[in-house]
């Protein structure tokens, strides 16, 4: 009797364990469902997955060493996926879909072997822009992309272009109003120079101009 019930508290703390770790210590194959109803599922080597590896819960899914994905990645859960290691999309549809907000906080490079593809966009861009109606100088930020230039009161308008700009940036800055050609906008580096010079002037009427730091000055068309 005692032999019974030292072998059934076994199976029961061995159910026990599983159920709040489910662990492989080698390469793991499996066609049917995996499921652990714990906190823990832990893979010691490979986990092939013949279809979707779903996953759902009600927290954050993330993945810290990086993702190589060749089928199809699906999260069911309300809560962001955090990618913080290399991650690779390489399924020969959709890699990678992303139907809400994406936040990128760094680089986010996209190569093909074809010039035709790379990136493509069907709900549009939406950039950082600034509107500004007040009065004086503009002294433009880190985070803006576009300023427009709508003053209440129609000026002169002298705006300097963010200060500690990195190689590649690219800022715009426009006359929203339609009257630079009266009120000029006179643009000037923080430091350096506008295309060799101290400033560059927007004198026409909803005139604009891009602007790109090349490292060492701006430059501009």
């Amino acid at each position: 009797m005692k032999n019974k019930n030292f072998s059934a508290l076994v199976v029961c703390l061995a159910v026990i364990v599983s159920v709040f770790s489910l662990s492989f210590a080698g390469g793991s194959s499996k066609k049917q469902n995996l499921s652990s109803y714990g906190t823990t599922a832990k893979v010691q080597g490979n986990l092939n997955v013949f279809g979707l590896l779903n996953v759902g819960n009600s927290g954050n899914s993330s993945i810290t060493t990086g993702l190589t994905n060749t089928s199809g990645y699906t999260q069911s859960g309300s809560a962001a996926n955090t990618f913080s290691g290399a991650s690779s999309f390489t399924g020969t549809g959709i890699g990678l879909a992303v139907t809400n907000n994406a936040t990128v906080g760094g680089t986010l490079v996209v190569s093909s072997t074809t010039s035709t593809a790379g990136m493509t966009n069907t709900g549009g861009i939406t950039q950082q822009t600034r509107v500004f109606t007040g009065t004086g100088a503009i002294t433009m930020l880190a985070t803006d992309y576009i300023l427009l230039v709508e003053k209440g009161t129609p000026a002169a308008t002298a705006v300097t272009l963010p200060a500690s700009p990195v190689q590649g940036q690219l800022v715009e800055v426009m006359d929203g109003k339609g009257n630079a050609n009266t009120y000029n906008i006179t643009v000037s580096a923080a430091s350096g120079n506008i295309n060799g010079s101290a400033t560059y002037v927007i004198s026409t009427a909803y005139g604009k101009s891009w602007f790109v730091y090349d490292g060492t000055q701006w430059l501009t068309n």
